[in-house]
């Protein structure tokens, strides 16, 4: 602000100065021209209006040199004042300046003495320790060893303190609401149980047309199950036949096979193989037919083509004994239920139910489990990629990325663990069995790991010496982890940690 003010002033005496120097040029000018003048003109001009005009001007002159020398005294006051503010403001500054200096100065000094003290502090803190150490036998890294571990007991205690009470309040506050929801989802979407099998039993009608169907050295019967990839099986009633095989869609094509080759009566390879093609034909449109059903039943009515033949498939799979598309439509009424509790989109939900099983259609056809093969077909049939997400996520291989996914896991779980609504080989039993108690016993810990109540609980026990009372809440919640990442189950299993102190004495 000084420096504008200054060149303000140093502009207005330079203009100043030139404006009288262009006043006093103008007058020595007219009396330059005045002396040049002959006499006469002199005489002419010299009249008395021409002086009174050269007075005039005279005048006018020395008003303005007048006026400017007022002007530049008051600009010399003016600068002379300004300069003397900056003065003062620099002999300011400078006072600033040296107290600055002064408390960096003294700062400094300072630190220097701390320092000294933190070097003094140190020597003596280690020599304190030495003392401890030659009192205590015990040296530093023992020393700390034996505090870590006194700290992690305590907080041990602490953690699990918590964990109990968190888990009271969680189970105060969510089991009533919790039992209602699934209650009335479950009940309101009981279905019946359609059982796995291998086998097909189909009426013949007699030992005549099992002849037939045998035909000459067993021709049709060898060509019958070349072609279908089907056994027939006959029975010692005259009556029935059975169609023995693990694929029940070629068993299907085979049943439908064989009813139009005896309702034909004529029966012979060329038939046969007539029958079956015609059979298949007639397989495919039934799928359309029931991938149709199984939709409107779910509740979608504007499905492609495409989207339907993998829907129909359904009912001609079977997971732990349990019809898929059974499965799947009880899942859609759970997933529907406990969204239309719970405030969340049910469109979403029911349509996450029935495409999260999907591709277990395809499992005999391809490698690889049921949830990548789902995505890939998600992916063909342009599914929206909740639905996608919710093919992981009801097995908790993905993170579920909404909610309307998430309690596809809750309802899946409830449809699987109904009683009556699966069945596994014994030896796929025997194996998970030994696989629970085996994720238990591999914990130093436990002693014992035994599986009860059908494989839904497992108890463990631990030895008493080695863990405390609070640890056993970390080691369910550990075993209970494990379980969860390497095993595939239906339905829930529970983890009991036992902690046992016995002691015994003897009277004598």
């Amino acid at each position: 602000m000084e420096t504008i003010i200054i060149v303000i002033l140093v502009g207005a005496l330079v203009f100043l100065y030139f404006r009288n120097n262009e006043l006093q040029n103008n007058v020595n000018t007219l009396k330059n021209k005045l002396e040049n003048l002959s006499d006469e003109d002199k005489k002419k001009l010299l009249d008395e209006e021409s002086r009174k005009k050269i007075k005039e001007a005279e005048e006018k002159a020395k008003e303005l040199l007048f006026s400017t020398e007022q002007e530049l005294n008051k600009k010399r006051k003016s600068i002379l004042e300004a300069e003397k503010s900056i003065e003062e403001r620099e002999k300011l500054l400078e006072n600033r300046t040296k107290t600055l200096n002064q408390k960096e100065l003294y700062i400094s000094q300072k630190e220097t003495e701390i320092d000294s003290i933190k070097q003094s502090l140190e020597k003596e803190r280690e020599q304190i320790n030495k003392k401890l150490e030659e009192i205590a036998k015990l040296s530093e890294q023992e020393a700390k060893n034996l505090l870590m571990s006194n700290l992690e007991k305590k907080l041990e205690k602490q953690f699990a303190d918590e964990i109990r009470k968190y888990r009271e309040k969680l189970e105060r506050e969510s089991q009533t609401l919790t039992q209602e929801i699934l209650i009335s989802a479950i009940t309101s979407s009981a279905t019946d149980f359609v059982g796995e099998y291998s086998t097909s039993v189909f009426k013949v009608g007699g030992e005549e047309v099992k002849g037939k169907i045998i035909g000459k050295e067993g021709r049709n019967i060898k060509t019958f199950q070349k072609i279908t990839g089907v056994d027939l099986v006959m029975d010692e009633s005259d009556e029935y036949i059975v169609l023995s095989c693990f694929d029940p869609m070629r068993r299907e094509i085979a049943k439908l096979a064989l009813e139009r080759l005896i309702k034909d009566g004529r029966i012979n390879p060329a038939k046969i193989e007539e029958a079956v093609e015609k059979a298949r034909i007639d397989f495919a449109k039934q799928i359309i037919k029931d991938g149709e059903e199984i939709a409107a039943q779910a509740g979608f009515n504007n499905l492609s083509l495409e989207q339907l033949k993998y829907l129909g498939r359904m009912r001609y799979r079977f997971s732990y004994g349990q019809c898929l598309a059974t499965h799947t439509l009880e899942v859609v009424n759970i997933a529907a239920k406990i969204a239309a509790e719970l405030g969340l989109d049910i469109n979403l939900a029911k349509e996450c139910a029935l495409w999260h099983d999907i591709g277990k259609v395809v499992t005999h056809e391809k490698d690889g489990d049921h949830m990548q093969l789902g995505e890939e077909l998600g992916i063909k049939l342009k599914l929206k990629p909740e639905v996608i997400n919710a093919m992981y996520a009801h097995h908790m291989a993905k993170d579920p990325i909404c909610m309307e996914s998430a309690i596809i896991y809750i309802a899946d779980a409830n449809s699987g663990a109904r009683p009556g609504a699966r069945y596994g080989t014994d030896e796929d039993y025997v194996k998970r069995i030994k696989a629970m108690e085996e994720i238990a016993k591999k914990y130093p810990e436990v002693k014992e790991a035994y599986a009860v109540d059908a494989g839904r609980e497992i108890r463990v026990f631990i030895d008493p010496v080695i863990m405390s009372d609070d640890g056993t809440v970390f080691l369910s919640q550990k075993i209970a982890e494990d379980i969860e990442k390497s095993m595939t189950y239906p339905g829930t299993i529970k983890v009991t940690v036992i902690r046992e102190v016995r002691a015994t004495s003897v009277a004598k």
